[in-house]
């Protein structure tokens, strides 16, 4: 999840990475004024990976929440991302 706590239009580059460090998806997303929006790395990278994501922003301040759910183990992980 990506919001953006600005007044004015922003522009987020995401940039995954697998943990041998290649790159294996890229997103560019608008994230209006006051606004968020959801990426969801499934439809990037099209497969099962750990790894990091990188992300800038252009305009506006961003703000991320990663999440995951696993429903056969019944647990779920939530990290708040530092404003960019």
């Amino acid at each position: 999840m990506l919001a953006n706590t600005d007044g004015k239009d922003a522009i987020v580059n995401v940039v995954f990475h697998d943990d041998n460090g290649r790159e294996v998806g890229k997103a560019r997303e608008l994230v209006k004024a006051n606004g968020k929006t959801a990426l969801l790395p499934w439809n990037i990278i099209k497969t099962k990976a750990t790894g990091v994501a990188f992300i800038t922003a252009q305009g506006g301040r961003i703000t991320a929440d990663y999440w995951q759910a696993e429903k056969a183990k019944s647990y779920q992980i939530a990290t708040p991302i530092a404003g960019i």
